[in-house]
């Protein structure tokens, strides 16, 4: 039987990057239309490893694409990622376990084990191809946010800034790289009159800055990826398909379009819901679009300042290990209910955005 072919689908972009342990990533990025061969094979994007021609562990879920820094469902539907980690030799390596069902570790501290699909993820998401990244952020443009109340921003950046690093792209004409100094997550390496990643004076530029007082650079120019202080991390609003999660909100603390990383949160969750429909009720149609952006800058900014603000249990011994377990997603949750001091602070920005509310029951 014949299937279709793409009509107007290609291959965008292919490579291969080697992780620190030895095992080989083969990435592909798919454009436009897909072959039908959904019959007989995966037709979307997945993940999977390689190991003596057969496949093992293949995964599919948002979540399995979120480790290794893609959201968008857009992307991560053209997205396949193929690991290739070394065979067994010597002792160290990988192998089948008895049923052929799934791959384990040995020669390691983690020997006997499942594969380190976290480890991979993680190193995948900071070593990001550029044809990726570059498609990730122009994906999820338009959808984000910081913390813009001043006082706050201050306050959480002095105690915590400095404890986010993350790669950032310096533009440097010996650099191997490209990036668009006005995109997220790029700096100068030049100095300007400008403090880093505000756009005040007083420092080196910072993210989204230029070279030179001025001056403002476009377009893709040679770079280098360096580890630096980063600040804050930022929000992101995303419909339930690209969490594959039923969760108010969700850390990724990996992302090419928030250096510092992001709190994706989640559009279609009830309770946020609930709280436009309540608010855009009390005002006329015309405002509703308003009265939605002032809600979700409110309640993103919130989960900033929570995910901030729990950086200061990092030194603390008996808080430390569980950090992970206070950003999970059924904590992040937890804390998006009942927030009578956002709904407060909703209605006093809304009354002085749009003036006085309606009298509906």
């Amino acid at each position: 039987m014949e299937y279709p072919a793409a009509k107007s689908g290609k291959l965008a972009a292919s490579g291969t990057l080697t992780m620190g342990d030895g095992t080989e990533l083969d990435w592909y990025f798919w454009e436009g239309d897909r072959p039908m061969v959904h019959s007989y094979a995966q037709r979307s994007g997945y993940i999977a490893a390689l190991y003596d021609n057969e496949l093992y562990d293949p995964q599919t879920k948002a979540a399995h694409f979120r480790r290794f820094g893609i959201v968008d469902r857009s992307i991560r539907e053209n997205v396949t990622l193929i690991v290739r980690p070394p065979s067994l030799a010597d002792g160290v390596g990988v192998y089948p376990d008895t049923a052929r069902a799934s791959l384990k570790v040995m020669g390691s501290k983690d020997a006997g084990g499942p594969l380190p699909w976290a480890e991979w993820g993680e190193e995948f998401a900071h070593e990001m191809p550029e044809a990726l990244r570059k498609a990730i952020i122009a994906a999820t443009s338009g959808s984000s946010g910081s913390l813009s109340d001043p006082q706050w921003r201050e306050r959480l950046k002095d105690r915590f800034g400095k404890r986010w690093k993350s790669t950032r792209y310096v533009v440097d004409p010996k650099g191997v790289d490209t990036t668009d100094p006005d995109e997220a997550g790029s700096e100068p390496k030049e100095p300007t009159t400008e403090r880093p990643g505000t756009g005040e004076p007083g420092g080196t530029g910072g993210r989204g800055g230029g070279e030179r007082k001025g001056t403002k650079p476009k377009g893709s120019r040679p770079a280098q990826k360096k580890k630096t202080a980063a600040g804050l991390p930022d929000y992101r609003w995303v419909p339930a398909d690209d969490l594959g999660e039923v969760a108010a909100a969700v850390w990724q603390p990996n992302d090419p379009s928030h250096p510092n990383g992001v709190v994706l949160m989640n559009a279609e969750f009830p309770g946020f819901v609930e709280v436009v429909q309540y608010w855009t009720s009390r005002y006329p149609d015309v405002h509703a679009e308003k009265v939605r952006e002032t809600i979700h800058e409110t309640y993103g900014q919130a989960m900033i300042a929570r995910i901030a603000h729990s950086e200061a249990l990092r030194g603390r011994p008996e808080w430390a290990s569980q950090l992970d377990q206070l950003r999970s997603p059924e904590a992040l949750t937890m804390a998006a209910l009942g927030l009578f001091s956002e709904d407060s602070l909703i209605a006093t920005r809304l009354g002085g955005l749009l003036g006085k509310r309606s009298k509906v029951a």
